[in-house]
Order: C-alpha cells, then sequence, then structure tokens
C-alpha cells in the first residue's frame, strides 16, 4: 500500500476525543477574565493560554467581519478555538434577546474567546477537531451556556471571579477536516517549538491555505501554535506575536512567502537570513552590533542636549548683562526689573501703616499717573 493511500485511509477514520471548554470574555456586569478552564489546567497552563488568547483580542473592532481562528499546543493540552463577537454566537435568536447578551451594562458590544481544549497524546493523532470555517461559528455556540450561568453576576458577589472548571466529555464535530495531500505536504513546512521557537512564520491570509494551516497545525505532534489573523503585513513590524504561525494580508504575494517575524528583537526579514542568525557566533555579532548602534545613538542624543543647554545659559547672562537700571520707570522693562519694582512696594507696605492695613488687598497706584496708564489694569487682581 503506498505512502498516500495509508494517509488518506489514516484521514477518513473518524476518532473521538474528549473535550473540555475554555472561555475568556466578559459578562454583563464583570470584566474580562477566564469565564471557563479545563479542572485540570494549571496556573502554568492558564499563563500559557492566556498568553495566546489575549494577542487574539487585538483590534477588537475588525473582529465583526473577521473572527480569528487559533490553534495552540503544548507536550500536554491542545486548544482549538476562535475570538468573536458575542453576537454571531447567538444565531437563531430573537433580536432583543441578543441585544441583551451580547452588551455588558454600558451597552458595549462584547467579544470573546470561545474554545476547546483537549490532551495531547503522541502516540494518537488529532483527527476529529472542529474545522476552520471562517465565520461560520455554529461549532463553538454551544459552549454560550458557561456565560449563560455567570451573566447577571456581581463583583461583590462570592467567588464572582472564579472560573467554572469544566470536565471532558467525548465530543464528535460534525464538519470533519479536509485532510488533503496539500495538508501532509504542509507538515514540513510548518513552524514549531522543535524547530524555530523564537520566530513566527508569515503565511498568505488566502481560503485555501487557511484551511491547510488549520489541518496541518491540528495534526502536528510537536508543539505548535497558529493564528488565522486579518492583520496586514504592513501593521507587523516592530510587533511581537506568541504564535509560532499566523496568516496576513498582503497585496504581493512574494512579500510574505520564506518570511518570518522575530519574538525578540522584533523584526521582519526572510527566513533564510533569519537561519543564518541561528548559529551563536552570528547571534552575538549581531547583538553586539545592535548594543554599539544604541549606544551611539545615546551619546549623540546627550551631546546635542549638553549643547543646547550651554546655548541657553549662555542666551540668558547676555540678556541679564543688558538690562537697564531698576529705577528706570519705561514699563517695557524685562522681567528682572519688574519684579524689583514689586519687591520695593512690598518693602513700602510693611513700613507704612496706612498700606500696611488694607489686609492684603492691593490698591489702585495713583502715583504718577503718566507713566502708568498702560500697566493700570495690572495692578488690579
Amino acid at each position: 500500500m503506498s505512502k498516500a493511500n495509508s494517509q488518506r485511509q489514516l484521514a477518513n477514520k473518524t476518532v473521538s476525543h474528549d473535550w473540555s471548554a475554555i472561555i475568556y470574555g466578559r459578562s454583563y456586569y464583570i470584566d474580562f477574565r477566564f469565564i471557563a478552564l479545563p479542572e485540570d489546567f494549571s496556573d502554568r497552563e492558564k499563563s500559557w493560554a492566556s498568553r495566546h488568547i489575549l494577542a487574539t483580542l487585538d483590534r477588537a473592532n475588525k473582529l465583526s467581519t473577521h473572527p480569528r481562528w487559533s490553534i495552540f499546543k503544548n507536550q500536554s493540552h491542545c486548544v482549538v478555538g476562535v475570538t468573536c463577537m458575542v453576537r454571531d454566537l447567538l444565531v437563531g435568536m430573537e433580536q432583543d434577546i441578543v441585544d441583551l447578551l451580547s452588551k455588558d451594562n454600558r451597552g458595549r458590544p462584547l467579544y470573546i474567546f470561545v474554545g476547546y481544549v483537549t490532551k495531547t497524546d503522541r502516540r494518537r493523532q488529532l483527527l476529529n477537531f472542529p474545522a476552520y470555517a471562517d465565520a461560520y461559528l455554529q461549532e463553538f455556540q454551544n459552549l454560550y451556556q458557561y456565560i449563560l450561568q455567570i451573566w447577571w453576576k456581581e463583583e461583590y458577589e462570592p467567588d464572582s471571579k472564579k472560573p467554572i472548571y469544566s470536565k471532558y466529555e467525548t465530543l464528535e464535530f460534525k464538519h470533519v477536516p479536509n485532510h488533503s495531500q496539500e495538508v501532509f505536504a504542509l507538515t514540513r513546512q510548518l513552524n514549531h517549538q522543535a524547530k524555530y521557537p523564537e520566530l513566527t512564520y508569515l503565511w498568505e491570509n488566502t481560503p485555501q491555505q487557511r484551511e491547510c494551516l488549520w489541518t496541518t497545525t491540528a495534526i502536528c505532534h510537536q508543539p505548535v501554535s497558529l493564528c488565522i489573523s486579518d492583520r496586514e503585513l504592513r501593521n507587523l513590524k516592530n510587533q511581537t506575536s506568541p504564535f509560532l504561525n499566523q496568516t496576513v494580508v498582503t497585496h504581493a504575494k512574494q512579500a510574505v512567502e520564506g518570511c518570518a517575524i522575530g519574538k525578540i528583537p522584533s523584526s521582519y526579514q526572510p527566513k533564510n537570513l533569519v537561519r543564518t542568525v541561528a548559529n551563536s557566533d552570528n547571534l552575538s555579532e549581531a547583538i553586539s552590533t545592535k548594543v554599539k548602534g544604541d549606544i551611539k545613538v545615546t551619546i549623540d542624543r546627550v551631546k546635542t542636549v549638553q549643547q543646547k543647554s550651554q546655548n541657553l545659559i549662555q542666551r540668558l547672562g547676555n540678556h541679564n548683562q543688558s538690562q537697564p537700571s531698576s529705577t528706570n520707570p519705561n514699563p517695557a522693562n524685562s522681567r528682572s526689573v519688574t519684579n524689583k519694582v514689586r519687591l520695593d512696594r512690598k518693602i513700602n507696605r510693611q513700613s507704612d501703616p496706612e498700606i500696611a492695613s488694607d489686609f492684603g488687598f492691593k490698591s489702585k497706584s495713583c502715583d504718577k499717573p503718566a507713566q502708568n496708564d498702560r500697566n493700570r489694569d495690572r495692578d488690579w487682581f
């Protein structure tokens, strides 16, 4: 039997898996938190899952037209989910109910991550899981029952933010993914934890590519992750992602093929160039060059600030030396002359009992009216 035929037979087998619920979002009164978690999730798994989920919540205004599908898998668990607007899960309900259950107490539309979790087993390939279906979210609609259980809870109630720990149950999904020949060929190209964990591979965002990537990531035996995102390629520069694979939107296919972004530091560069930096000597050299460049920029900035400070001090010194005597009655004098006049007035007030008895209120100055016409308004407060 050929290898291709054996792969087809393997793909056609319907294998059931035990799944648990995972939900991250907010309810009517309470802000974002885990609403549901698998019963065996430790703090480590919770932190691992939250890193990936939070990355899918970015730019929520785009979710109404582009739900974000994601798969992330480690040595013990595989999470399959979608980030979407809550109203997209309430298909078939009356509009007034949808409005009530899809907005918080301030009337803001809600978005959420809903998904399933199964335990991974390297000896058993994952063959039955939710198929990628773009905006068709029927496989995840049943998960909204967990949200209804805590929908009206308020923060002052005991354990109001405690998640619902869900048990694993056997599920068979309606739409079985297509294990095509392209899927098995793509397995060798997919990035995973044992390959380049410091990089995020970029993939073209086309319907066929999304479906193949989704299935390839799900059946991969290695710890792996994928986000089917609508983010544009030009907006990925200087951005980091916890996902090892991510789709991007671009009008030039050649701009994505063979490219990746580094996680630390974030950079957009061809994969073949990134792989040459993977060598420890080249990596040390690259870091050294980067540090030297940063130091040079810092020194240049310090010199610029010092020069500007010296110029400012020099201008102030020349300005003070050019000022006339403080007895000059000209109202156009500098600030130092004005301060001197005010100080003299204060001394005179303290020595004159009539002026000192005004309890701090200034009286209108009537001396030298010809010289003070332009300053009369300034004498009042």
